[in-house]
This record gives structure tokens, C-alpha cells and sequence, in this order.
């Protein structure tokens, strides 16, 4: 896990490959909490004083001379290896969906869609890819996903991915249950399956407009703002399995 500022961590457990140990050594980490990422003169923690459960965001110096560069990652430590924090991404600040004081990050729609594909197929590894949109153009509001399968002919398998990412969600946000979907304030999230490459597509498209910026540094959002991305995505769609009763 890194970004072109530094390396962070490393992985270590292949059964699980979306936890990390510090890169302790490849630079000098704070971590700033989460109470303090808006507040005009953060205070940050060094390692040795985050704890198990809490959110960070990553503040780093490094050795080319960049000086308490805040990369904008917030990362959740889950454990300890010997005495080196270890963590997993959360989410990307500015990446919380809050329409109804739910707070939805990138690591919530990322468990729900892995557990809703094995749930459904046997196997996470069926979603290539996928990506957010917050729907307004409805009431109540929803989230709209964006599924790539490794196989387009699984797309006819899909009708029961809107229920199935729904119930997920709620099992891994219980602000998203508690307020949004018990209180009927959004609907249950729509689900299109594109076809097979277009997120290559899209990767080409988000590249095009972040100009003076390496490739291997794009990658496509997991909550997608950009009008013209989301047409893309619905020229390319195969189904739409939304079209079930509402509840």
C-alpha cells in the first residue's frame, strides 16, 4: 500500500490482502485523528499512540525532503505486529457518502459488494471492478452501483444483487441502516452491470483530465462525480436489475 509520496505498508497475510504493517523506516508517519482533520491547526499522534479501532489520517515526511505531506488517506488500525501498528484503507477523505447522516465510506460499499458477489456467485473475485453514484434524480434518494463482471454473460445472474448489496450494507453500516433504510429516508441502491473493459475506459477517460499526471497514479473513483464518466458508464451497460418492487 503506497502512493507516490512514500511506500506505507506492507502486506503480509495473503489470505487477507487488504490489511497492512507500517513501512516503518521508508519515512516518518503521524496520524491524524479523525476529530482533528478539519480543524485549522490539527494535532497529530506518532505511532506509538494510535489505537486498535480508530481512524487516521496519514501525515508523512519523507526522505526526498516533502514535509508533513497529508495524503488524504484515512486508514483503520486493526492490530499490532510486534509493536508496528497494523492497518486497512478506509476510506479517502472527501469520499464519505452522507445523504442521510449515514456515513457510508469506500470500505463499507467495498465489504458489501464482496460479500453480496459471494453471497450471489460463490466468489468476490466475479466483480472486476466498480464504482458510486449518488442518485438524486429520485425520492427517496439511492445510491446507484456500477458493476464490471469478469464474464458478461453473469450479468443475467444479477437480479438480486440490488436486495442482496442492500442487506450487506446495512450489516457493515448501522448508521446506514438505522438511518437511512429503517427510516425509509433512501431506497435501496440500483445496480447496472457494464461490459467487460469499460473500466479500462473509464481509467483512460479520468486519466485525460488529470493532465501532467503518471498513469499509475489514476485510478478510477469509487464514488463517481464526473457527468461525463457516468454517461460513459451508461452507454456501456449491459442490465440494469433494478426494476424490483420497491420496499
Amino acid at each position: 500500500f503506497g502512493a507516490t509520496e512514500s511506500m506505507l505498508g506492507v502486506n503480509l497475510w495473503p489470505s487477507n490482502v487488504e490489511r497492512y504493517v507500517l513501512s516503518v523506516g521508508e519515512g516518518y508517519f503521524e496520524f491524524l485523528p479523525l476529530s482533528e482533520v478539519d480543524q485549522p491547526a490539527p494535532l497529530t499522534v506518532d505511532l506509538s499512540q494510535v489505537r486498535e479501532g480508530q481512524r487516521y489520517e496519514i501525515v508523512v515526511t519523507n526522505f526526498a525532503g516533502l514535509y508533513r505531506y497529508r495524503l488524504g488517506d484515512v486508514v483503520r488500525i486493526v492490530d499490532t505486529s510486534g509493536t508496528t501498528p497494523v492497518f486497512e484503507f478506509d476510506h479517502r477523505l472527501g469520499d464519505v457518502i452522507d445523504l442521510a447522516g449515514e456515513k457510508t465510506t469506500q470500505r463499507h460499499t467495498r465489504e458489501a459488494i464482496r460479500n453480496a458477489a459471494v453471497e450471489l456467485f460463490g466468489s468476490a473475485s466475479v466483480i472486476n471492478n466498480y464504482t458510486l453514484v449518488l442518485d438524486t434524480s429520485v425520492v427517496p434518494y439511492r445510491y446507484r452501483v456500477y458493476l464490471e463482471l469478469t464474464d458478461d454473460s453473469l450479468a443475467a445472474r444479477c437480479d438480486k444483487f440490488p436486495e442482496c448489496f442492500d442487506h450487506e450494507l446495512q450489516n457493515v453500516n448501522m448508521s446506514y441502516r438505522t438511518l437511512a433504510r429503517t427510516q425509509r429516508r433512501l431506497d435501496q441502491p440500483a445496480v447496472t452491470v457494464v461490459k467487460h473493459g469499460t473500466f479500462d475506459q473509464l481509467e483512460e477517460n479520468h486519466y485525460r483530465h488529470k493532465p501532467g499526471t503518471s498513469r499509475n497514479q489514476v485510478k478510477v473513483p469509487h464514488l463517481l462525480t464526473n457527468p461525463e464518466q457516468i454517461a460513459l458508464l451508461e452507454r456501456q451497460a449491459l442490465k440494469a436489475p433494478d426494476k424490483l418492487a420497491r420496499h
